[in-house]
C-alpha cells in the first residue's frame, strides 16, 4: 500500500484538530477585522483630511495613488497644471479644488 494511502487511514490527532481550529478562528477574525476596517475607512478619496489631496493616477508601472498633505499638498496643487507627472491632470485639479487648495474654475 502506498504511503499516501496509509496516511489517509489515520484519524486526526487532538493536536491537529486544535491547529485547524486555531487557523479557522484566525481566518474568521481576520475577515471580520478587514470588513470593519474597510467600512470605517471610507470617505472621498479626492479630499481626505483637511488640506490633504489624494488622487489615483495611471503610471507606466500601473496605478499610482498620490497622497499629499499640508505643505506638500499646496506645492502639488500649485504645480498640478505643469510638471511632468501632473501635467494638467483633470482629476488632480478637481481634487485640489475640493480640498480648497485651488480656486474654483471660472
Amino acid at each position: 500500500m502506498p504511503a499516501e494511502a496509509i496516511r489517509l487511514h489515520h484519524r486526526l490527532a487532538s493536536r491537529d484538530r486544535w491547529f485547524i481550529a486555531i487557523l479557522v478562528a484566525a481566518t474568521l477574525v481576520g475577515g471580520v477585522v478587514a470588513i470593519v476596517a474597510g467600512r470605517l475607512g471610507g470617505g472621498s478619496p479626492g479630499a481626505g483630511a483637511a488640506g490633504c489631496v489624494s488622487v489615483t493616477r495611471a503610471s507606466w508601472m500601473g496605478s499610482a495613488t498620490l497622497r499629499y498633505c499640508g505643505a506638500d499638498a499646496i506645492t502639488y496643487c500649485r504645480t498640478t497644471g505643469i510638471g511632468q507627472f501632473a501635467a494638467g491632470h483633470p482629476a488632480s485639479i478637481a481634487a485640489c479644488r475640493r480640498a480648497g487648495l485651488l480656486p474654483a474654475s471660472s
